[in-house]
C-alpha cells in the first residue's frame, strides 16, 4: 500500500491504482478511506462496472443502503451480466426492507452459477422468511441444503421457521443435523431447548439451555428461559436466580411478573 500512496500522492496513479489501494483498505476494515479511494478512480474513470461495484459495496459496509442501490444500479446499467451486483443489490434492498426487490434481485443472481447460486439462494430464503412467505423459504433453504446438507446457517433457519409454524418435532431434527456439525453454537443449542421446551420435555429443554449459558455467559434470553422452567419444576431458588441474570442484562419483565405472586423477592 505505502507504493501506491506514493504514486498517488506523487499525483502519478491510474483509476487502477486508485481501486487497488481502496481494495486494501477494504480488507482492513477501513471503509470511508476504500470508498473515498473507489470514488477517485470514479471520477477518473466512469464508465467501469466495477468502479461502481466496489463503491456500493464499501457503502453496504458502511450501512449506507440507498447510496448502495444507486452505485449496484448505475454497475448494471454498465454490465448489465454483472451477476454479483444484483446480489448485493439484493443485500441493500433487504436491509431497507424492500424483500419483494430483494427477491428479484436475487433471483437474477442465481441465475449465474459464476455469480455463488448458492449465496443467492441463501439469501433469497432469507428474503422470503422476512415477508413470512415460509413455503418458498423453506423451498430455497432446502435447495441450498440439497447443495451442501452441512450449512448451518441454512439448517438453524429452517428451524426458526419451524418453530414458528409449531412442528417443533421436525425443528428438533433440522437441529439435531445442525448441532453435530457445530456442537458449540450457543444459538443452535438455545433454538433446541425452545422447541423442547415446547413439547414438554423439560429435561432436555434444561440440557440445552445449559449447555447454551456455558458457551455464552450473556445470553439473556437463555437465563429467562431456563429461570422460568425452573419456576416451574419447583426448583424456585435456582430459577429466582436465573431471572435475576436476566434481568441485569436488560430482560427484567418475566422477574417483574413472577414478583407479583410473591416469587423472587
Amino acid at each position: 500500500m505505502r507504493q501506491l500512496s506514493s504514486a498517488i500522492a506523487a499525483g502519478q496513479a491510474t483509476p487502477a491504482d486508485y481501486l487497488e489501494r481502496g481494495h486494501a483498505y477494504y480488507r482492513l476494515g477501513r471503509f470511508d478511506q476504500a470508498r473515498n479511494d473507489f470514488d477517485q478512480a470514479r471520477r477518473m474513470d466512469g464508465q467501469s462496472a466495477m468502479v461502481f461495484f466496489n463503491l456500493g459495496t464499501a457503502a453496504c459496509r458502511q450501512q449506507h443502503y440507498n447510496e448502495a442501490v444507486n452505485d449496484f444500479t448505475r454497475a448494471l446499467t454498465l454490465d448489465a451480466g454483472l451477476a454479483r451486483a444484483y446480489n448485493n443489490r439484493g443485500v441493500a434492498y433487504y436491509f431497507l426492507g424492500e424483500y419483494a426487490k430483494a427477491v428479484a434481485d436475487f433471483s437474477k443472481a442465481a441465475e449465474s452459477t459464476n455469480a455463488g447460486g448458492m449465496a443467492a439462494l441463501f439469501n433469497r430464503a432469507m428474503a422470503f422468511q422476512a415477508m413470512k412467505d415460509h413455503d418458498r423459504a423453506m423451498a430455497d433453504y432446502d435447495m441450498v441444503l440439497a447443495k451442501k446438507p452441512d450449512t448451518v446457517a441454512a439448517l438453524n433457519n429452517k428451524a426458526d421457521i419451524l418453530i414458528g409454524l409449531g412442528r417443533f418435532d421436525q425443528a428438533i431434527l433440522v437441529l439435531d443435523a445442525a448441532i453435530t456439525v457445530a456442537p458449540n453454537d450457543p444459538d443452535l443449542l438455545f433454538n433446541r431447548a425452545l422447541a423442547h421446551e415446547r413439547l414438554g420435555h423439560l429435561q432436555k429443554a434444561q440440557s440445552d439451555y445449559d449447555r447454551t449459558l456455558a458457551l455464552n455467559g450473556h445470553f439473556g434470553q437463555a437465563y429467562r428461559n431456563r429461570g422460568v422452567l425452573r419456576l416451574q419444576v419447583q426448583k424456585n431458588h435456582e430459577g429466582c436466580d436465573d431471572l435475576r441474570h436476566a434481568c441485569s442484562l436488560g430482560l427484567c419483565t418475566q422477574l417483574e411478573k413472577v414478583k407479583k405472586f410473591g416469587l423472587c423477592d
